[in-house]
């Protein structure tokens, strides 16, 4: 018995030695790239929504300083009783979640409020500012890297999934986006997520357990319904991930109600 257990401990001491020399790395080289070699925004639509997500923090709504001739021309054409406020103009072109998280690391961090967070050039060429938006999108590349490895281990190994990891983790565009700002990283999450209850709801409906096909079934169409609130062309995977569902899950009606219910409360009403 000892020495059939031996090998299985040394295994075991091995998959953690990997799991942990793996996210020190890439926990690592984010922080790096974070603190010492980051150079600030330069992404348009980064900064974009990283001005809405100001405007949010400060209490003044969904709106933008960054005013476009056809979001006032789109305006106008609404009838309305007086001139269009450009103080508080409502932005029309980004999908809400990410602005609103974005907004939430600012309130937290104080700079939603710009005088207060002035820019000392003696201290850094970079706005802090910046690197708050940075590192909210890191925060976010970080957790899918886990969500990855843990899904890549449940369908295939540990060894697949920390080479998988491996290479995404130090590849060189996939650290630029996960320090531009942008939503990416954020919406690998929740694809990562849905891969995640789409598993556990095929394999509760091998082992015939309904209930719980539906609750996973239901919390994959949750996450791709924030999918959808992070950007508006994610429609397009989570309506083919309800034709999927809809043809794979019995009974087919009941299923597709209710995923196109989810959809329709959590993303076309808000």
């Amino acid at each position: 018995m000892a020495n059939t257990a031996t090998p299985e401990k040394k295994q075991r001491k091995l998959l953690m030695s990997m799991r942990i020399i793996l996210g020190f790395v890439i926990v690592s080289l984010c922080v790096f790239q974070l603190f010492l070699t980051y150079r600030g925004m330069d992404q348009p639509a980064a900064m974009d929504m990283a001005q809405i997500g100001r405007q949010i923090a400060r209490g003044e709504g969904f709106t933008t300083k960054f005013i476009r001739p056809i979001d006032v021309w789109d305006q106008n054409k609404v009838k309305r009783d007086k001139p269009i406020d450009f103080d508080h103009f409502a932005d029309t072109n980004h999908a809400p979640l990410y602005p609103y998280i974005l907004a939430g690391a600012l309130k937290i961090t104080g700079f939603d409020h710009f005088d207060d967070k002035r820019m000392d050039e003696k201290d850094s060429q970079v706005y802090a500012g910046d690197r708050v938006i940075a590192g909210t999108s890191t925060f976010f590349f970080i957790i899918a890297m886990l969500l990855a490895y843990t899904l890549i281990t449940r369908l295939f190994d540990e060894v697949v999934a920390a080479t998988t990891v491996a290479f995404m983790g130090l590849s060189e565009l996939v650290l630029q986006y996960a320090l531009s700002g942008l939503p990416q990283m954020l919406m690998l999450c929740f694809v990562l997520g849905a891969g995640h209850c789409l598993v556990s709801a095929v394999k509760a409906k091998e082992e015939k357990k309904n209930a719980a096909t539906i609750l996973w079934s239901c919390a994959m169409f949750v996450a791709m319904s924030l999918l959808c609130l992070t950007c508006n062309m994610s429609i397009w995977c989570a309506i083919g991930m309800l034709v999927f569902s809809g043809l794979y899950f019995r009974p087919q009606g009941m299923h597709a109600a209710i995923r196109a219910s989810i959809l329709a409360v959590l993303v076309i009403v808000p």
